[in-house]
């Protein structure tokens, strides 16, 4: 066929045409579909040769499937079929989130591969989620939950998809305690180590030393640390945001973890282990085993700062999880040094610094705390405001 000439079978008006442009030697579906006082144009290329076998045959195979979109979302307002793992990239492309909302997105493509937008419903979102997450897992499900629904909000305004389908969502899980208790007086934390069995005492040390998380403590290898006074270094290989960093580890914790490989005599490659001498079997949660010994040593710290006549902070103590490490180690960041925000976050492996001043930091400003402290407070009537 010439390029440009249009067969006789592609000359009804109010249609979609199969064409061959003088432009290119590819097929071109053309022209504008009439409904009624709508209409809707399209002009988009087949990217298939016009002299390849079955060319023809073949766009005109999508030219019906494209009539038949246009029909539904002019007739019936039904959007276009769109697999999810195409509107997740278009999300992901948006914008240059953090590597926890790309994960989630990619986890979203993943689930719903090959699932039509148009057809994801309760039923498949709540399956999924089901199976994902574990009863326990609520604020790791809300925010993948964000995710999904920010990526069906994107569908929304493209308008390939009508309306987001309602799921039973979870709600968002307030903090149970203020976090200006997550805090630990001096001596306190030492303590809570004396009260532990022998294989938690470094664990804990380390995240006092570090304010690691669980999962990134118990899943350390021994080749991650380096166990020499005033030289100790310990390698986080994998942490939440996905990045890797190596950070000092002091001496305290060097001496708690030389402790207690001397007293092990085996040849796991794991840096800690169980009360059984094995390792743990997972590395996000730290092991059932981690939280049942930890919740012994809190107690027997509670009873011994009780006995000691500190009733008020034994209760403080009751409350304690050990995330209260990570918030006890940006505080004393912040207090000791007056280290401001963007240094806590690389120091405590946080990406956002947001996230620290928020949710960690509970100390007010410097600038505000000179000036609250040089108030013309406690002074006899008549005084002056700006006397000494």
């Amino acid at each position: 066929m010439p390029h440009g000439k249009i067969t006789s079978q592609y000359r009804q008006r109010g249609r979609l045409h199969v064409l061959l442009l003088s432009r290119s030697p590819n097929l071109y579906i053309c022209g504008t579909l009439r409904v009624g006082n709508r209409s809707e144009r399209a002009h988009f290329s087949t990217k298939l040769h016009h002299a390849m076998p079955g060319a023809w045959e073949a766009a005109e195979t999508m030219r019906l499937m494209k009539e038949k979109e246009i029909l539904d979302r002019i007739l019936y307002n039904r959007p276009p079929p769109r697999p999810m793992e195409d509107l997740v990239s278009d999300y992901l492309a948006r914008y240059d989130y953090s590597y926890a909302v790309k994960a989630d997105a990619r986890d979203v493509a993943a689930a719903f591969k090959g699932v039509l937008v148009g057809d994801l419903d309760r039923t498949k979102i709540e399956a999924f989620y089901k199976r994902r997450f574990q009863a326990h897992q609520l604020v790791a499900r809300w925010r993948h939950e964000h995710v999904l629904h920010a990526i069906l909000a994107l569908a929304l305004k493209e308008k390939s998809l009508q309306e987001i389908p309602y799921w039973n969502r979870v709600r968002r899980q307030r903090p149970k305690d203020d976090s200006v208790v997550k805090r630990f007086q001096p001596g306190e934390v030492e303590l809570l180590i004396e009260c532990a069995d022998p294989h938690l005492k470094p664990v804990i040390a380390l995240m006092y030393a570090t304010g690691a998380r669980v999962w990134q403590t118990v899943s350390l290898l021994r080749e991650h640390v380096e166990l020499e006074r005033e030289r100790g270094r310990v390698i986080f290989p994998k942490t939440k945001n996905g990045h890797s960093y190596i950070r000092p580890l002091h001496d305290y914790a060097v001496d708690q973890i030389c402790i207690w490989l001397l007293r092990r005599n085996d040849a796991h490659p794991q840096l800690f282990l169980t009360g059984a001498g094995k390792p743990y079997t997972s590395h996000r949660m730290g092991g059932g085993h981690f939280w049942y010994c930890f919740r012994r040593a809190k107690e027997r710290c509670v009873a011994e700062l009780k006995r000691r006549g500190f009733p008020e902070r034994a209760g403080v103590m009751e409350r304690a999880t050990p995330h209260w490490l990570r918030h006890n180690f940006a505080n004393n960041l912040r207090q000791v040094y007056g280290m401001d925000p963007r240094g806590i976050a690389d120091a405590g492996m946080w990406e956002s610094v947001d996230c620290v001043n928020r949710t960690y930091i509970v100390s007010a400003p410097e600038i505000i705390e000179r000036q609250v402290r040089s108030l013309p407070l406690g002074r006899p009537l008549g005084s002056s405001t700006t006397g000494a």
